[in-house]
């Protein structure tokens, strides 16, 4: 999140030269991944392999959305 006049939005203006008087609302990174990390099913934090590939854990959807009922 960007916050209007702060030091983030500043050094974003000064590298695209932007000027001063635009405010950014929102900024998007687009690109290709540097690695390509492995998504598996469960709970808990990001966690590397002895290969050094990076594991992320994800809940599946149907404990996440709620369709109509609790």
């Amino acid at each position: 999140m960007l916050y209007y006049g702060s030091d983030r939005e500043r050094k974003i203006k000064k590298i695209f030269k932007i000027p001063e008087n635009y405010h950014l609302d929102l900024v998007v990174a687009l690109g290709y991944p540097v690695e390509k990390p492995v998504l598996e099913e469960g709970e808990g934090k990001y966690w590397r392999d002895e290969k050094g590939v990076l594991h992320i854990p994800k809940r599946p959807l149907k404990k996440i959305l709620r369709w109509n009922k609790f």
